[in-house]
């Protein structure tokens, strides 16, 4: 099955929206930043000795939190947009992104300590 062009979807845009919602909720609303207090809490709580896995990052924002806690070695970022990949990976030189393609799931089966 050929791989879906998602260019059209999920252009620069879209990414600027969904960062600005991003930013508000972290810093206006406050609902984001407990979301990912949570999160990290959860985390912590069941052992944080695997890989972390950010579904659907677009901007990757919420990577980059969780990489500050967790270290980017041990987070990683997966979105449908090649686009977005693209631009988390020239802002996030040192962390690992990956476009989710046919065979993702295949290949990174069990890889995954969390996934969120």
């Amino acid at each position: 099955m050929p791989e879906k062009n998602n260019n059209s979807t999920y252009n620069l845009f879209y990414q600027r929206i969904i960062g600005t919602k991003t930013l508000l909720g972290r810093k206006l609303l406050n609902y984001k930043q407990r979301e990912i207090e949570y999160i990290i809490s959860f985390i912590r709580s069941s052992g944080n000795s695997g890989l972390i896995m950010d579904m659907g990052c677009s901007t990757g924002q919420f990577t980059r939190v969780l990489a500050s806690e967790f270290g980017e070695s041990h987070v990683h970022g997966a979105d449908i947009s090649k686009k977005s990949i693209e631009r988390c990976q020239k802002i996030n030189p040192m962390m690992t992104f990956r476009h989710i393609g046919n065979g993702f799931y295949r290949e990174n089966e069990g890889k995954y300590q969390h996934v969120l």
